[in-house]
């Protein structure tokens, strides 16, 4: 199953939570401390990234509908914050 097809075959206000729980996180020193690591291949807690978050990253990245969606996803949920 490609990304773009999980995507789409997930319950969209489990994704919208998931989301608006992810933005809420983004928004504190922690959660950019997170993210700043995640963009540098580390987990959070300091160990390294498991190759299975590497490959959906990866796969999210060299997907464009996969992107385009999750970027509506993230606008929808943007504008009920």
């Amino acid at each position: 199953m490609d990304i773009f097809s999980m995507l789409q075959n997930m319950d969209p206000k489990e994704l919208q939570n998931g989301i608006k729980q992810a933005t809420e996180f983004l928004s504190t020193p922690e959660g950019q401390n997170a993210a700043k690591m995640l963009s540098e291949g580390k987990m959070p807690n300091g160990s390294a990234m498991p190759d299975s978050l590497k490959s959906f990253a990866e796969a999210v990245k060299g997907d464009e509908k996969a992107r385009d969606a999750l970027g509506e996803y993230l606008k929808k949920q943007n504008k009920g914050l």
